[in-house]
């Protein structure tokens, strides 16, 4: 992983519509847990969603997934 400062992601990827490998450890590690104010389920049980919806032109990268837990 590279990071850009003390906790800056730096993730250079592919249009690709799923967080996997490496860009989706990048976003686990960076937030340690579900986005949802009231839920603590550690981010490595989560799926790695899109922030904007890949549908309305997201890309899959760290700037733009969170962990979601499903709730």
């Amino acid at each position: 992983m590279v990071f850009d400062g003390p906790s800056r992601v730096i993730d250079v990827g592919v249009r690709q519509r799923l967080f996997s490998g490496p860009t989706r450890r990048a976003v686990q590690v960076r937030d340690r847990e579900c986005f949802h104010d009231l839920c603590d389920i550690p981010a490595e049980q989560c799926d790695v969603d899109h922030v904007e919806p890949w549908v309305a032109g997201g890309a899959t990268t760290t700037d733009n997934g969170w962990p979601a837990c499903g709730l």
